[in-house]
């Protein structure tokens, strides 16, 4: 292998290594047990507000980590674009263990808006995934 391809190929691992950690510091300052989860015993009900929680946690997922975003991940933002009339960004920051939320601008938002957009965020999320098992 050449010099080049060897660093490309570096690039590539960390590349991959730094979402994985970004992915399971998420899951961690979201309270998500990555050891347990596959191990609940629930009722019907039970599973599907488990599912609906998992499901929920992989959207914000991507969210902030993916380049490319599903459909429904791009509905939701704009839902809450529309309600908090602003473009907004949404970015995880290891070192804090916690999501961020600024403008477009990249100007940031003050902590009690964005604990308000963070928790309609989930909102938003529950209860899409929740009409769209229903149905």
């Amino acid at each position: 292998m050449t010099t080049p391809k060897i660093l490309n190929a570096l690039q590539q691992y960390h590349h991959q290594l730094t979402r994985s950690k970004r992915i399971l510091a998420i899951k961690k300052s979201l309270g998500i047990d990555t050891e347990s989860e596959d191990q609940v015993s629930l009722s019907q009900e039970g599973i599907k507000r488990e599912l609906i929680a998992k499901l929920s946690k992989e959207i914000v997922n991507n969210l902030l980590t993916a380049k490319k975003q599903p459909r429904l991940v791009k509905e939701i933002k704009q839902e809450l674009e529309k309600e908090f009339d602003k473009k907004l960004l949404f970015e995880f920051n290891p070192k804090e263990k916690s999501i961020r939320v600024r403008r477009e601008d990249k100007e940031e938002l003050d902590v009690i808006e964005q604990e308000k957009i963070i928790k309609r965020l989930w909102d938003l999320t529950y209860n899409k995934i929740n009409s769209t098992l229903s149905t």
